[in-house]
């Protein structure tokens, strides 16, 4: 939005910021201009599959070679998920998880390849869209159905157990159990040295 691109304008002068929709922008548009590339929470709200293939395209494509390509999104890694399957044609949501092995090829596709993924966030600050099975799922689930309730709908509560909450949710996601979203870097391949022509 041009206000989160005033902000880093007035926190940052000198910095240069550009607005595009990621649904249309040119994939060419940063050819192989930088080092890293982020992209927090803002690709799974690209809900058809055509627009979030250009938008990750564009990622791809910005990338130098030897640099880095973080996506912090909800991203499914396990083999339990109700989100696996959606019904497109009735779906209402701003939002669609999506399998990291989709992603994954397709990246390959484009020079980068997987260097780690990891939890981003647990379920006790997020919601739950995964889980090894469907009875941890359920479990997890209500978990956050009840932090919603209990916590979460009091400022002056969400204060108060902010550390605790901060703690578990490290815990949850050292011990793999984060089941919501996740942070998952790629690399994009040096340029292979080129061959020297040799003519006799």
């Amino acid at each position: 939005s041009e206000d989160a691109l005033s902000g880093i304008r007035e926190s940052l002068p000198g910095v240069k910021t550009v607005r595009q929709d990621l649904k249309t922008v040119d994939q060419d548009l940063f050819s192989g201009r930088f080092r890293l590339v982020n992209a927090s929470y803002c690709l799974h709200h690209l809900v058809r599959a055509e627009d979030f293939l250009n938008a990750l395209s564009f990622c791809a494509g910005s990338v130098a070679p030897g640099g880095f390509f973080i996506l912090m999104d909800p991203v499914l890694t396990m083999p339990y998920s109700p989100f696996s399957v959606l019904e497109f044609s009735t779906y209402r949501g701003n939002g669609v998880v999506r399998p990291l092995h989709f992603i994954e090829d397709f990246l390959a596709g484009r020079g980068l390849a997987k260097v780690s993924a990891r939890p981003a966030v647990s379920f006790l600050l997020n919601g739950n869209i995964e889980a090894g099975s469907r009875l941890p799922y359920r479990v997890a689930e209500k978990a956050w159905r009840n932090l919603c309730r209990a916590v979460f709908r009091s400022e002056a509560r969400t204060r108060a157990l902010a550390r605790p909450l901060a703690a578990a949710d490290e815990l949850l996601k050292r011990r793999g159990r984060g089941y919501s979203a996740s942070i998952v870097v790629f690399q994009k391949k040096e340029k292979e040295p080129g061959r020297a022509a040799i003519s006799g």
